[in-house]
């Protein structure tokens, strides 16, 4: 998935709802943009939260298995945005090989 499509499907999860323009607004005034998912911990943390039980222990094993793969094998904490958006775009049937 490119970069852009990673952000648009976490907006979604984060229930942000798209607008005519193509950009998104949750409650908030018109024209605000959603954050940028693959490089903001915070609100990938957001994310996080509102997955189901099931979802959460998928997203879980998700980013061991991407730490434990990386070029340099790295602590699931230290996981980049990047690699916790991909784990849960896994977790909840939104991700899409390239």
């Amino acid at each position: 998935m490119t970069p852009e499509a990673i952000n648009q499907a976490m907006a979604e999860l984060d229930e942000w709802e798209p607008i005519p323009e193509g950009s998104f607004h949750p409650d908030n005034p018109v024209g605000q943009t959603p954050p940028t998912y693959t490089q903001d911990l915070n609100a990938v943390a957001r994310v996080v939260e509102k997955l189901s039980p099931d979802q959460w222990r998928q997203y879980r094993a998700n980013i061991i298995r991407s730490c434990l793969e990386s070029e340099f094998e790295i602590d699931p904490i230290d996981a980049t945005a990047l690699q916790r958006c991909e784990a849960i775009l896994r977790a909840v049937g939104k991700w899409v090989d390239s």
